[in-house]
């Protein structure tokens, strides 16, 4: 007698006759009954079930699966500690324990963390998607900027409670040196499944930002150990922090301009697309190197500043060029034409 399959209703695999749960994803499997009731009683369990999906990390199904669930899970631990600590200050005086601004920049940092820890694991899973060994082997590196990260910002918190003032100097520097690194391995991770399609020149920018990312991960040593050693721990951290607020913002700024510039439809269009945000990113890095010669010396702190600003233009850019590959195809741009080769020096 022939054996009976059926498809599961979450994950679509196939589902051998008298199988309880899927295999792959676990989802139960309703048993007896004719085919149409046990195919309903699926639909029924998944919708009932529904909520599940966001409290599931699934990293095959894309970024925000696997970093949502995690978030929601932080979120909902955070609103219990703090519903805990709100209804103890209501009966006993416990600002003399605990002092509520860092006990919330500490949550904040240990978002930090999650966020750190589950970009990474996607990473991973991203990395030994792909069949070639180099790419199995390079999956170990998002553990180890993961660890880095996590490791500098929980030193951050012990910080944070003695104002920056805990232990030697050493401490300090070995905090922001960790958070720097780590951060710049996990953004090269990124930059690496970024699809840009068959064009060489593409792949070079992406190479050049390999290289400066690089760079800037050793000027952030050079700036943390040997061009700061005048600076404390709270000034180290006034320096970082602005280094993120000009990433941040010139991340938003050209998001906005990407945005506008994605519509284009036909090639000749999406190469007029690419001149002008290369034009636009070169005006804004002119700007940012000028503001940056009147605001700070010269020295390694001042080029990370730069470097961050070059790095977040010239990623969303790629970024832009993935959304032209995915949705329309690779461009089939002339060889020699000048949209490209601005693009890798934007």
């Amino acid at each position: 007698m022939a054996q009976i399959s059926m498809t599961c209703t979450r994950c679509g695999s196939e589902i051998n006759e008298g199988m309880r749960f899927c295999t792959l994803c676990g989802t139960p499997i309703p048993q007896g009954g004719p085919p149409e009731k046990a195919i309903e009683g699926e639909k029924a369990i998944e919708e009932s079930s529904g909520y599940q999906r966001f409290l599931s990390i699934d990293a095959s199904g894309g970024f925000l699966t696997t970093v949502g669930p995690a978030l929601i899970w932080y979120g909902a631990v955070g609103v219990l500690i703090w519903s805990i600590i709100g209804l103890l200050s209501l009966r006993f005086d416990i600002g003399a324990l605990i002092d509520l601004p860092n006990l919330l920049f500490s949550m904040l940092i240990m978002v930090g963390i999650v966020l750190s820890a589950t970009a990474n694991y996607y990473l991973v899973r991203k990395y030994r998607e792909r069949t070639r060994q180099p790419w199995y082997a390079l999956s170990y590196l998002p553990y180890i900027w993961g660890a880095l990260i996590s490791a500098g910002l929980l030193i951050m918190i012990s910080q944070v409670w003695t104002d920056f003032a805990w232990g030697p100097d050493f401490i300090r520097r070995t905090m922001f040196s960790l958070i720097g690194v780590g951060v710049c391995g996990t953004y090269a991770g990124y930059l690496a499944i970024v699809v840009v399609g068959p064009e060489r020149i593409y792949e070079i920018a992406r190479r050049v930002l390999y290289i400066l990312l690089a760079i800037i991960a050793v000027e952030i040593l050079d700036a943390t150990w040997l061009g700061s050693r005048g600076l404390f721990g709270q000034e180290l951290m006034e320096h970082f922090r602005s280094a993120g607020g000009t990433a941040t913002s010139v991340a938003v700024v050209y998001s906005i301009i990407a945005f506008a510039l994605a519509q284009a439809n036909d090639k000749r269009a999406r190469i007029i697309v690419l001149v002008t945000y290369a034009s636009l990113g070169l005006v804004g890095f002119t700007i940012a190197v000028w503001a940056l010669w009147d605001n700070l010396p010269a020295g390694a702190i001042r080029f990370v500043h730069g470097g961050t600003v070059f790095v977040t233009i010239t990623t969303i850019g790629l970024l832009l060029v993935q959304h032209f590959h995915k949705n329309s195809g690779a461009l089939n741009l002339p060889a020699g034409s000048g949209g490209p080769s601005d693009q890798s020096r934007t």
